[in-house]
């Protein structure tokens, strides 16, 4: 039984359903994934693995409104409103509990496939449930929409969300990197010339080194950085890659040897990113890297739906 059937969500709106119309869903092929109650904390360091993001409690809230009193201001704002989620009207009680528990529910919906639930929920909790819900239309572009065009939209919709929030929250680091995801998937989209009068490029190189330098330890940095660089090489040539933007074939795959040495690394995502990088630069010269990346991908310890999507797409592979 899908989670969803486990909680209710309060005040669903037709408003959310009526902007991003009906998602497909999670395959039904794939293991279902849960985390009730205590087992979301017990399991959040592994599910958080390539990216650092705070356990959603009231202290993380109390933090996140310390730190950005303009943040604190827009939810209030909208706690104030007649059909505030509850969760939200208690804020102004100066209650954080029952938001930490909708955000929690918001990651246990995104962990277990339910994207289009968890878009629904994070964006009826404020700007601090929309950082969530982008996220999780992200997750819901890249591994489960196949149209281009539909793709493209969906980015270009998390682009506008994250630049929103970003305005209340400058420097909050998730939300930095989906602003920088969302626009390197679109480049992916894009063609030459389009890719190339984006400013794009320029943006995630820079974005990305800043996150690096703050978050040493954090692997999904040098991996997107790899994959960004793998997609320059790949439309100019490692020579003019250099040149131009100051990267090249071997500073790609240097990007994701880097990442793999962080501890619990070697992981679906990381794996498939890595082969799709090296499937771009040259399938020539990396078939038998390709091939052993997608096996290790397709042999590896699933925790999550958005790890069971990578892993399906490895084995997708393998089989062509």
């Amino acid at each position: 039984m899908r989670l969803a059937a486990l909680f209710t969500l309060l005040f669903i709106t037709v408003t959310a359903r009526a902007e991003t119309g009906v998602w497909p869903g999670y395959p039904d092929s794939l293991t279902d994934y849960t985390y009730e109650g205590d087992d979301l904390q017990t399991h959040w360091e592994d599910l958080t693995a390539l990216i650092h993001i705070a356990y959603p409690d009231e202290a993380y809230i109390r933090n996140l409104f310390g730190q950005y009193p303009d943040l604190k201001a827009a939810m209030l704002r909208e706690a104030a409103e007649t059909r505030a989620h509850p969760a939200l009207k208690a804020i102004m009680k100066d209650d954080y509990s029952a938001l930490a528990i909708q955000l929690q529910n918001v990651w246990r919906l995104h962990y277990s496939g339910q994207y289009q639930q968890a878009y629904d929920l994070g964006m009826q909790l404020g700007p601090v449930g929309e950082i969530p819900a982008n996220y999780a239309r992200l997750i819901n572009a890249s591994f489960i929409i196949t149209d281009k065009k539909v793709k493209l939209a969906e980015f270009r919709a998390c682009e506008e969300s994250s630049q929103s929030t970003l305005k209340l929250a400058p420097d909050y680091a998730l939300n930095q990197y989906g602003l920088v995801y969302a626009r390197v998937r679109i480049l992916e989209l894009l063609d030459n010339t389009q890719a190339r009068n984006s400013g794009y490029i320029d943006y995630a190189q820079s974005a990305l080194q800043k996150l690096m330098k703050r978050f040493p330890d954090e692997p999904v940095y040098p991996v997107t950085e790899g994959g960004l660089e793998a997609g320059i090489v790949a439309r100019v040539g490692s020579l003019l890659a250099t040149l131009t933007y100051g990267v090249s074939e071997d500073s790609a795959i240097s990007a994701f040897n880097r990442a793999l040495r962080y501890p619990k690394a070697r992981q679906p995502t990381v794996l498939n990113e890595f082969a799709t990088a090296m499937t771009r630069i040259s399938v020539r010269n990396y078939g038998d890297d390709i091939r052993r990346l997608h096996t290790l991908c397709a042999e590896a310890d699933v925790k999550s739906a958005e790890e069971a999507l990578v892993q399906a797409q490895c084995r997708a592979e393998l089989s062509r």
